[in-house]
């Protein structure tokens, strides 16, 4: 039951409606309207007073050296870098704190003159109400949103400054209205309060410069050093620090408005991120890594408070959308997370003999072929294999044969078997080849035949070998790779004659000369290669890290330990050194990918 005699005061322009049921919707109807106008109205002014604070000037630096340039900057010429004309403290407590609250200024200011400077119903209480409600209900949000997490206050003095005069600011309302001239606000206290002021956007300024500090250079980096030598040395954890710091970089340099696209790094933080998401997403092609730089970027620009009430204001207007650029990149890093070994098993999705050689002896009735299936096998895939001639010919060593094999779904071992005819004359160095192909696949499977796609079927020859003691060794003293290629492969071969053909384990290390383990390739300490039935000669894959860098090649060896067998020792090539090179197209692939981050920076751009 509404009371009809209570009667709203006449406003300064519409005069007021009686209260009842049909007027009161439609006041609330004006009241969603006015507040649509308001939000549209703050939009743009918050917009513009960004615009204004994100203002900056060129100032000349100082070239480094050793820094890697492409062919469009010349190393001896000057080199400008972007900095803010606004101090980004100062501009948050002076006109964003404007932007932020200039609907309930302006309103509070309508009224109080309009009230012949008395305080009314809504009176200077909505702007202190506003402020405790910062104070108490955001502040005890984002505690609540923080969780259990640890987060670093990263300008801890400015900090102290603003939460001393935030408190301050409630000790002095209360002394100027309760104690001093209760219930009224004189001349000299509003300035007073108003002086207040200039002395915390003073005070802060120099709490966020440290205008105290003459050596600020020096201890930054004392700092920077301190926070890169905890953080863990994983891929992806270095990854999500490098992009950090160079977003932030960015977000400095940008000329434009918060709300614009990034401006596009330089070649030499291309080249570090671009190096780091190899090692997170290594099967993923240069454009992919590429979107996934620029939406990692573009994710972490810093962003003030005007930023977030701007967004917030237009994802209530329904005009604040993903890009589809941002939506291809989340599914493909949630492909990531619920699979986080997939980028390597795709990396690795091959289909080889496990040995390159396999070896017969006089007398011998057939010969057994492993198929090995490396990666991803979630898909059936069938292959042939066929029998060529060497030395060894058909029918007179051994019978042809040609057939296919299907692997099913998570089968990763198919066993060959061929004949070989009685009472051939096996002489050393007689060989024939078996040929692998792929015939059919499914649909979204990458599965590529890998370098052993060809088995040689040989009768080794032993003269060589050390008084006929069964040994292993190397089959070479060395091994070139190129830094792009995502693994160097290292043969090694069982000599010496055995009484039947067993199963053998050679454990072998890596160990630095000039490159270094987990940055220029992966180590294997203590690891074991498996040679079984008739393998004779196998291989050991090692992962090589491409850096991105244009450098002196880099060396590292591999070292055989020792074998399972005693009657099997360890022969005169138990060391090999494997040399890589730089990619000669580096610089070009880097530019590329910079190029390519730019574009999709300003695609991943609201309103771009």
């Amino acid at each position: 039951m509404v009371n009809t005699s209570m009667q709203c005061k006449d406003g300064i322009i519409i005069p007021a409606l009686r209260t009842t049921n049909g007027n009161a919707f439609l006041y609330l109807l004006g009241l969603f309207y006015c507040f649509l106008g308001i939000a549209i109205a703050a939009d743009i002014f918050m917009c513009a007073i960004e615009k204004i604070t994100s203002k900056t000037k060129k100032i000349k630096v100082k070239q480094e050296a050793g820094k890697l340039v492409d062919s469009a900057h010349q190393p001896d010429s000057d080199e400008y870098e972007e900095v803010r004309v606004w101090n980004p403290t100062v501009a948050n407590l002076t006109l964003m704190a404007l932007g932020s609250s200039a609907p309930e200024i302006l309103l509070s200011c309508i009224e109080i003159v309009g009230n012949n400077f008395h305080a009314g119903d809504l009176g200077p209480g909505t702007i202190v109400g506003s402020a405790a409600f910062n104070l108490f209900c955001i502040s005890a949000i984002c505690v609540l949103a923080v969780g259990n997490k640890t987060k670093r206050i990263a300008m801890f003095k400015v900090f102290c400054v603003t939460a001393f005069f935030g408190t301050f600011a409630y000790i002095w309302l209360l002394i100027i209205l309760s104690w001093i001239t209760p219930n009224v606000v004189d001349v000299w206290e509003a300035f007073l309060t108003l002086f207040f002021f200039v002395i915390l956007v003073a005070a802060s300024y120099s709490a966020d410069i440290e205008i105290w500090n003459k050596n600020k250079k020096a201890n930054l980096e004392t700092e920077l050093q301190d926070i890169e030598d905890v953080q863990p040395k994983k891929a992806s954890q270095k990854l999500d620090v490098e992009i950090k710091n160079v977003a932030r970089r960015l977000s400095v340099c940008d000329g434009e408005s918060v709300m614009d696209a990034l401006p596009t790094p330089d070649t030499e933080d291309v080249r570090k991120m671009a190096r780091d998401v190899a090692k997170v997403y290594p099967a993923l092609e240069a454009e992919d890594q590429a979107k996934i730089l620029a939406y990692r970027l573009n994710k972490n620009k810093v962003h003030d408070r005007l930023y977030y009430r701007i967004r917030a204001i237009r994802e209530m207007t329904s005009s604040w959308k993903k890009s589809d650029s941002e939506k291809e990149v989340e599914e493909i890093e949630e492909k990531q997370k619920t699979a986080p070994d997939a980028a390597v098993q795709a990396l690795k999705q091959r289909v080889e003999f496990s040995a390159r050689v396999y070896a017969v002896q006089q007398g011998d009735k057939r010969v057994k072929l492993t198929v090995e299936r490396r990666g991803i096998s979630d898909k059936a895939l069938t292959i042939n294999y066929s029998t060529v001639d060497g030395i060894a010919k058909k029918d007179l060593h051994y019978l042809p044969k040609i057939e296919n094999i299907r692997f099913a779904e998570h089968e990763t071992t198919k066993e060959i078997t061929i004949d070989l005819v009685d009472g051939a004359d096996w002489r050393p160095n007689t060989v024939f080849y078996v040929h692998l192909k792929i015939v059919e696949q499914e649909d979204g499977d990458k599965t590529k035949l890998g370098e052993c796609n060809v088995a040689r079927v040989r009768c080794p020859d032993e003269s060589n070998s050390f008084t006929g003691v069964p040994n292993v060794e190397f089959v070479k003293s060395n091994y070139v790779c190129k830094e792009n290629c995502g693994w160097v492969r290292v043969f090694v071969s069982r000599r010496g004659k055995t009484k039947s053909p067993h199963d053998l384990g050679v454990r072998f290390e890596t160990e630095d000369i000039t490159a270094n383990a987990q940055s220029d390739y992966a180590p294997h300490k203590n690891a074991s290669l498996q040679f079984r039935g008739q393998e004779y000669e196998k291989y050991i894959d090692i992962e090589v890290f491409d850096d991105k860098e244009d450098e002196k090649d880099e060396t590292f060896s591999v070292e055989l330990l020792g074998t399972d067998d005693r009657e099997t020792t360890i022969g005169s090539k138990k060391r090999t050194i494997v040399t890589i090179i730089s990619d000669d197209n580096v610089l070009k692939n880097i530019t590329n990918t910079r190029k390519l981050v730019g574009y999709y920076l300003k695609r991943m751009t609201p309103g771009q």
